[in-house]
């Protein structure tokens, strides 16, 4: 599923809570995903919290036409119980697993002998990034986030500027399952539709977050600028678990937790 349809199945989610319970101020903190197995067809365990009284918790079951799903009438239906055995109260999902993965894309250019070199040093570069759903039974709804310190071979992020989020995607990833982003897909978010001609050097971060464990690792390949050397690495990304804040890409600012939530 596109980004824009899981947008769109939580939008129609959060309107149906907020005219059905009378409430302004919603925020999501959880998305799960299941498949149900006589269709093939997706279901979404959507839980929001009131922006002025976290304590109010608020869920909905949909499915990829963003109607309302019976889950007990499913479940006895299909045999199956949905979105794991143990579904956890909803605040726990404010705690993402977080992946931070460095990433260097493009072309450095050799210095004029006037300034100095930003980031890196002159040659090819480029970056590539496996994540893993491992679980044999869990799909993993994923949300990511670009915060580049070098764009279009300018240092943006050099002290003391910093720089924030310049581009989101979000995906959920099979159980089983495995993708993929590189230089490519990372300069389609960050340079829509099309990086600038000449591939300037991109260097930052990329956030992986995830409701469950994943096995991401990063795959780092340099040449020099005539491609007569090459140089690749390969290493994998430990997770960290996130919170008090958990962002999503539509929202304007991020969800906070209140100690007695955590």
């Amino acid at each position: 599923m596109t980004r824009e349809q899981l947008s769109n199945i939580k939008k129609q989610a959060l309107e149906r809570l907020q005219k059905r319970n009378k409430v302004t101020d919603l925020r999501l903190a959880k998305a799960l995903v299941d498949e149900v197995p006589s269709t093939g067809g997706k279901i979404f365990d959507l839980g929001f919290v009131d922006g002025n009284n976290q304590e109010k918790v608020f869920e909905i079951v949909v499915n990829e036409n963003g109607e309302d799903v019976d889950l007990k009438a499913l479940s006895e239906r299909e045999g199956k119980t949905f979105f794991d055995k143990a579904r956890r109260p909803i605040h726990w999902y404010f705690y993402r697993y977080s992946y931070s993965v460095k990433i260097v894309c493009g072309t450095q250019e050799t210095a004029d002998g006037c300034c100095c070199l930003p980031a890196v040093r002159p040659g090819i570069y480029s970056t590539e990034v496996n994540i893993h759903n491992y679980h044999p039974n869990r799909w993993a709804w994923i949300s990511k986030s670009l915060l580049p310190v070098v764009y279009a071979g300018m240092p943006v992020g050099r002290e003391p500027r910093t720089v924030d989020r310049r581009a989101f995607d979000e995906i959920v990833l099979p159980p089983d399952s495995a993708t993929m982003d590189d230089c490519c897909r990372i300069g389609e978010l960050l340079y829509e539709p099309a990086p600038p001609s000449g591939n300037p050097l991109t260097v930052g971060f990329l956030e992986i977050l995830s409701d469950i464990e994943l096995k991401v690792t990063a795959v780092y390949t340099m040449t020099d600028r005539e491609s007569r050397s090459v140089s690749i690495d390969v290493e994998d990304v430990a997770a960290r678990r996130k919170g008090p804040f958990y962002w999503w890409p539509w929202l304007v600012d991020p969800v906070p937790v209140s100690p007695s939530t955590k």
